[in-house]
């Protein structure tokens, strides 16, 4: 009797997804990227997802976010992805820049899409390794998918699927704005 308990006690063990949070290289000085990571149960051949999130919060508050107990990685996870989330630099569990330590708001920006986009080719880099698969399929979300798309881009072999969803728009631009508008989207075409 105690070995069927056994047994039944480790099979719904092997239900649950296995968190194996990492830190990788930047490429920026020494700082590190977070990646969290939740393996799945059983070996899938699916390729792995990474997810991507905007700029007004980091993963913890996006990919990992529960509702009714539940969040998005659960959800992909439980459908036997392997379940990865970037902090860009200066969100969430990364690295903060040096500069972030400054009390003074001015100042040149911190990274543009194509830093951005380096950050996710480390991400991705690391999760080809640690697979062994030659894609991964990126979720994007928000300020994110400006940033996936010019990585898949510029690096389409190495994306399977690419999600974007709540992708910005130019919308109205003002007089006042116009300026900083065109050279931000100036940035982000070729």
């Amino acid at each position: 009797m105690f070995r069927i308990l056994l047994l039944l006690c480790l099979a719904t063990l092997t239900r649950f997804a296995v968190a194996q949070d990492v830190r990788v290289p930047s490429g920026v000085d020494d700082l590190r990227l977070f990646l969290r990571h939740q393996a799945p149960a059983r070996p899938s051949q699916a390729a792995p997802v990474l997810l991507v999130h905007g700029a007004t919060f980091p993963s913890a508050n996006a990919a990992a976010w529960k509702i009714d107990g539940r969040s998005w990685m659960d959800e992909l996870n439980a459908a036997g992805f392997d379940v990865y989330a970037l902090d860009f630099l200066g969100y969430g569990e990364s690295d903060r820049y040096p500069a972030m330590a400054s009390d003074d708001a001015a100042g040149e920006p911190l990274g543009d899409v194509d830093a951005l986009a380096a950050q996710i080719g480390r991400a991705i880099a690391h999760i080809r390794a640690a697979s062994g698969k030659a894609r991964v399929d990126i979720v994007a979300h928000s300020a994110g998918t400006l940033v996936a798309a010019r990585y898949a881009q510029l690096h389409g072999d190495t994306v399977g699927r690419l999600v974007l969803f709540g992708t910005p728009g130019p919308g109205a631009i003002d007089a006042s704005a116009k300026p900083v508008a065109e050279r931000w989207f100036a940035s982000t075409h070729d």
